[in-house]
């Protein structure tokens, strides 16, 4: 509506069941203010960031890097290898092989 200038729309809702028309919602000019600051604050808090500093991928290899180092220094007590395809530990905490 209001990239459009429009002082009103029709609000349509549809699902498996039901079709629910709202004729002419009107334009809330406060109501968009209030949307649009906090989609602003948003993406310079938060997306904007990211896409210049990548730190979420950051964040992510090196939670990967350490899940890997941490798999490799599991081994299992009938091969005594570390974790390669489908593999089950033993769990018996008496176990003197684990």
């Amino acid at each position: 509506m209001s990239a459009n200038k429009l002082s009103c729309a029709d609000f349509l809702v549809y699902t498996n069941k039901d079709l629910v028309i709202n004729e002419c919602v009107p334009f809330n000019e406060k109501y968009i203010e209030a949307v649009v600051g906090k989609c602003e604050k948003f993406f310079f808090s938060f997306l904007l960031p990211e896409i210049i500093l990548r730190k979420l991928d950051e964040e992510i290899s090196k939670v990967k890097e350490a899940e890997e180092n941490e798999n490799e220094e599991l081994t299992y007590c009938v091969c005594d290898k570390p974790e390669y395809g489908k593999m089950i530990q033993c769990d018996n905490e008496c176990c003197e092989i684990s």
